[in-house]
């Protein structure tokens, strides 16, 4: 049974502007961000630089990821659109 939320417990930053996200269910999505980067305005500072992209952490309770205050991502976001490894 899938839960009604997906949480996170872990986000990495890979090489390319791909993200690493790992569930707490276990279940891994890999999700790269360069479609999402330049289809979003708010997003391309990401493409610009790498160190920020890097600075990726969960914000607490595992219902988002963020980089700063103005770049976040929902952990929905993530399932349903990372590929799941």
């Amino acid at each position: 049974v899938s839960p009604m939320f997906h949480k996170l417990s872990a986000c990495t930053a890979l090489q390319d502007h791909v993200l690493l996200a790992v569930f707490t269910s276990g279940d891994r999505r890999r999700l790269n961000c360069k479609a999402l980067c330049q289809e979003h305005a708010v997003f391309r500072s990401l493409l610009r630089d790498p160190d920020l992209f890097s600075q990726v952490r969960v914000e607490p309770g595992g219902y988002a990821i963020s980089w700063s205050d103005d770049l976040d991502l929902s952990a929905e976001y993530l399932w349903h659109h990372g590929d799941p490894v």
